[in-house]
């Protein structure tokens, strides 16, 4: 059997099946290639604006000197540097803060890295808020692997929608506490001559927009709805109300509305500040596997202080094979990962990281001992 196509030409039934097989065939190769060149062209962007920041070291004077009369408390440190996070709001780029002991280092350093263009106002918004500190320009960046050892890594998430808040400094810091001790523990524990460790955060702005998601939100829970309805909308309840029958509309119709109270009280407090979409990191560098998952976990068992009951908390992911191959890649080259985001306000975000204050307990910070300086402004 022969298929016509116009006067003159036939062809066999199986021609016509195998060029469109190879037609096929040639058509996925070429959306493949382009697909990886746009990978390899989105990749290499990163990278160049990852060459394009720098790297600060920030130096505090050890507040310790103060006198017992004026000395204030933690929850005042640590609020001077969620003022410090407000202020960056106007940056359209991220802004990563690390802690880290590199690897055959003595001390605890706090860096904070910046588009080269954002370098000289972010370092005099740092002495404007603590006075007397020194923040400078890192010439290389520094390391926490060791080249013969094994390295680990964790990135955290939200157990549940980022509208339900973690608990933060000002309720766990109450007593006195630094929310940053807990961190900083772990690192007491390294061995200096075969270990490094480091937490990173990478921080960017969300636009005001996703405030105003969070009251329409707010809006339903007070109409007595419970969270889940809320955040569908009007069109899911709409869709819903007309799958029942008349009898059952008019029964739901006559009962109460309760609103929780509770949920709509933290749900204001969080989205009344600004937000910012978040990368949280950890890296361990150790001679066996079994070093690095002690600190590691050591590390990682810092989060649990934030755990908010029947609200929210952070989960812990471990990487393995060649997801850890690309979390420590995007550690090292300080990439953020929209497949790990979570979003966090200033406040969240300053119970996480803060510079060190003068409660915080670890002898092996680096302080700015040639300086003593006033305390930080409320």
């Amino acid at each position: 059997m022969e298929i016509l196509i116009g006067k003159n030409l036939a062809f066999q039934p199986k021609t016509i099946y195998l060029v469109g097989i190879i037609t096929g065939i040639l058509g996925f190769l070429v959306i493949y290639v382009f697909a990886l060149l746009l990978k390899k062209y989105v990749e290499s962007k990163k990278i160049n604006l990852a060459l394009n920041y720098e790297l600060l070291k920030i130096e505090l004077p050890k507040y310790y000197f103060q006198t017992q009369e004026t000395k204030i408390k933690v929850v005042e440190e640590i609020n001077n540097f969620e003022n410090f996070i407000n202020s960056l709001t106007k940056f359209k780029l991220p802004v990563i803060f690390e802690v880290a002991m590199p690897f055959l280092a003595e001390e605890i350093l706090f860096y904070v890295a910046v588009p080269r263009k954002y370098g000289e106002a972010v370092r005099r918004n740092i002495k404007s808020f603590w006075p007397g500190a020194e923040v400078t320009v890192c010439p290389e960046d520094y390391n926490i692997f060791n080249p013969h050892g094994v390295a680990l890594a964790s990135y955290l998430t939200l157990k549940t929608h980022y509208f339900k808040p973690l608990k933060t400094y000002r309720e766990i810091a109450l007593g006195n506490v630094d929310t940053l001790d807990n961190f900083l523990g772990a690192f007491n524990k390294l061995k200096k001559e075969t270990e490094g460790l480091a937490y990173q955060l990478i921080i960017k702005p969300l636009p005001t927009k996703e405030n105003k998601k969070a009251f329409k939100t707010i809006e339903e829970l007070k109409k007595g709805k419970k969270f889940e309805e809320a955040l569908g909308g009007f069109g899911q309840e709409l869709a819903k109300s007309f799958q029942k029958k008349d009898e059952e509309k008019e029964k739901l119709l006559r009962e109460p509305k309760i609103v929780d109270e509770i949920l709509v009280k933290n749900i204001e407090a969080k989205v009344t500040k600004p937000l910012f979409t978040v990368n949280i990191r950890l890296c361990v560098s150790a001679q066996d596997v079994f070093d690095a998952d002690e600190l590691l976990t050591s590390i990682e068992s810092a989060f649990h202080q934030f755990v908010n009951p029947g609200l929210n908390e952070l989960i812990i992911h471990r990487a393995k094979g060649r997801a850890l191959n690309n979390l420590i890649y995007e550690f090292s080259f300080r990439l953020f990962n929209k497949g790990q985001k979570i979003i966090l306000n200033s406040e969240e975000i300053a119970s996480l990281f803060h510079f060190p204050t003068s409660y915080s307990k670890s002898p092996l910070i680096h302080w700015l001992s040639a300086k003593t300086a006033p305390p930080p402004p409320n």
